[in-house]
C-alpha cells in the first residue's frame, strides 16, 4: 500500500500510517524548499539535525533569524541548514505557523530529546520514505498511476492561505489543481484520492466530486 502527500507540510497523517505500520511505502511531496529538506535530511543524515538540536538553546532572536532564512527562500544556503531553519521556526512559531509571531515562551515547545527521538524513528523507516520538491499537480499526475496507492491532498487554504504558508496558492493555483483531479476522476480509474480544503464558496463551486463531507475545524494565527 502507497500513501501520497503532495502538499506535505509537516505531513503528520502520512508518518503516522507510516510509523503505525498501515503502509508500506511513503510519499512526500513540498514545493517549500525547507519542508523538502528537512524530511530529505531526516531520511538521509539526521546525526546532523540530532547535533544542532543537542547545542541550541531557542529564544526569541534565534527565532527572528531563522525566519528571516525562510523569508528570504534559504538564499545559499545548504540544505542540512536549510532543514535546521525551517524545524527551528517550526518549533518556535505560534501553532508552528512560518509566518506567525514567535511564542511567548519559545522554549515551549522545544523538547531536544522528544525531538531527536522523533527524528531517530522517522530515519529508521528511510528506505520506505521517498521525499521530493516539485509542483504538486505534476507530482499528483505521477503518482495516480502507482498501484494500490492513496492520495491525500491538502493544499493551502484559500481563504487564509497567505497567512499560513511559505508557499501559498492564488486562485490560478486552485483553479489548476482542481481541472486536473476532476480530469483524473472522470478518466481511467487509478489511485484513490481524498482532498481536503477549508470551507469556502470560491472552493465549493470548484469542486463537484461524489462525496462531500464538512467537518467542523478552527485555527488561528497570532501577528
Amino acid at each position: 500500500v502507497n500513501f501520497v502527500e503532495p502538499f506535505a507540510g509537516g505531513a503528520s497523517v502520512g508518518l503516522s500510517l507510516l510509523l503505525a505500520g498501515k503502509v508500506q511505502e511513503l510519499y512526500i511531496n513540498d514545493l517549500d524548499y525547507g519542508i523538502y529538506a528537512l524530511f530529505y535530511v531526516i531520511k538521509t543524515c539526521p546525526w546532523a539535525l540530532l547535533e544542532k538540536i543537542e547545542s541550541f538553546t531557542p529564544t526569541k532572536e534565534a527565532y527572528k533569524i531563522s525566519q528571516h532564512v525562510l523569508q528570504q527562500g534559504y538564499e545559499s544556503l545548504d540544505i542540512v541548514d536549510a532543514a535546521w531553519h525551517l524545524l527551528a521556526v517550526n518549533r518556535m512559531a505560534f501553532s508552528g505557523i512560518p509566518k506567525a509571531n514567535c511564542m511567548s515562551n519559545p522554549a515551549a515547545r522545544w523538547n531536544k530529546d522528544t525531538l531527536k527521538k522523533r527524528i531517530l524513528n522517522i530515519n529508521a523507516h528511510a528506505e520506505h520514505l521517498h521525499v521530493s520538491c516539485m509542483d504538486a499537480c505534476k507530482f499528483i499526475e505521477e503518482m495516480y498511476w502507482k498501484s494500490n496507492t492513496t492520495i491525500f491532498i491538502d493544499p493551502p487554504y484559500e481563504a487564509a492561505g497567505k497567512s499560513l504558508y511559505m508557499k501559498h496558492y492564488e486562485n490560478d493555483d486552485h483553479v489548476r489543481l482542481a481541472v486536473l483531479l476532476d480530469e483524473l476522476y472522470k478518466g481511467m480509474p487509478g489511485a484513490d484520492m481524498l482532498l481536503t480544503y477549508d470551507d469556502s464558496e470560491y472552493i465549493r463551486n470548484l469542486y463537484c466530486f461524489p462525496v462531500t463531507e464538512t467537518i467542523g475545524r478552527k485555527y488561528s494565527i497570532a501577528n
